[in-house]
């Protein structure tokens, strides 16, 4: 892949490899956010002999250009977010493979013979302690994407009627800082968004699981799923929102409770993370895909 966004495709190999597959991986550059952990960096003109002995390459985010630098194998489209949103006709042209991996289920619409795989997820971090007031929090990597505006509009009101605490910011800050200030929170709000660019979205992303892999109540979208998630994983624990009245609802429920229900879902949500979307879980569902072939 050309950007390892989010760090997807070093969490997928991470994955690959707890459910001992033999499996490398690389990126042409390096990402702004700083991970403490990164897959290496390559330059195109090692890709073909890097991955000759390959049998299966999975391009992660959709990176199609870098097709031409590989030779016989099997390469899997793995569709993640915005360019394969914005260009999937285009790109669904150029991988001619068995399935196509997708990271969203709105792709399930768009994506020839679509395979669900959500993302991995590990995070060592201990869980906070309940604070005395509950905490909100949002911390989007781009505003615009996530619906900042609205979700500030909305939880502002809501400080009307409830006595809690909002921490917001999109200032840009490392992985682990990022971690970090999430960890402060109590409950999480990630995405309020029904399009991107005039094309469906409303799709959570890597910072609800981040969110819930903290044990954090998390709020967010999955406006197309249609069952997808159930289908796939089972229960998802994360609170699923459809519009504004949805979160406004959802937000102001939470906030009547306090203690031990608030614990009790952080400790659920975390629980399907740690169940569904560790690296070995979805190294195991990875493999079952691709063993499939």
């Amino acid at each position: 892949m050309c950007d390892d966004w989010a760090n997807f495709g070093h969490d997928i190999l991470k994955s690959l490899r707890a459910a001992n597959v033999d499996a490398i991986g690389y990126k042409l550059n390096r990402h702004l956010f700083s991970y403490s952990e990164q897959l290496p960096i390559i330059t195109p003109n090692l890709i073909k002999d890097t991955y000759k002995d390959c049998d299966v390459v999975i391009m992660v985010h959709s990176d199609f250009e870098l097709t031409e630098y590989l030779d016989s194998q099997i390469i899997i489209n793995f569709a993640t977010g915005t360019k394969y949103r914005q260009g999937y006709h285009s790109i669904n042209q150029k991988f001619v493979a068995p399935f196509t991996l997708i990271a969203l289920p709105e792709f399930q619409y768009l994506a020839p013979n679509p395979k669900y795989l959500v993302g991995a997820i590990e995070i060592n971090k201990p869980v906070k302690p309940l604070s005395d007031k509950l905490v909100v929090g949002h911390f989007p990597s781009n505003p615009s994407v996530k619906g900042t505006n609205d979700i500030i509009r909305i939880v502002n009101d809501l400080k009307k009627q409830h006595d809690f605490d909002f921490v917001c910011s999109s200032d840009r800050v490392s992985h682990e800082e990022n971690l970090e200030r999430m960890n402060n929170c109590d409950i999480y709000v990630e995405l309020l968004a029904s399009e991107q660019g005039g094309k469906p979205y409303g799709s959570f992303g890597i910072s609800a699981l981040e969110a819930a892999a903290l044990g954090k109540i998390v709020i967010t979208q999955a406006i197309t799923d249609n069952g997808l998630y159930n289908d796939t994983y089972g229960i998802n624990m994360m609170n699923m929102v459809i519009n504004e009245d949805g979160l406004r609802k959802t937000l102001s429920g939470l906030l009547n409770y306090k203690g031990e229900y608030i614990i009790g879902q952080q400790n659920l949500t975390r629980d399907m993370v740690k169940q569904h979307h560790s690296h070995l879980a979805t190294g195991n569902k990875l493999k079952e895909y691709l063993y499939g072939l």
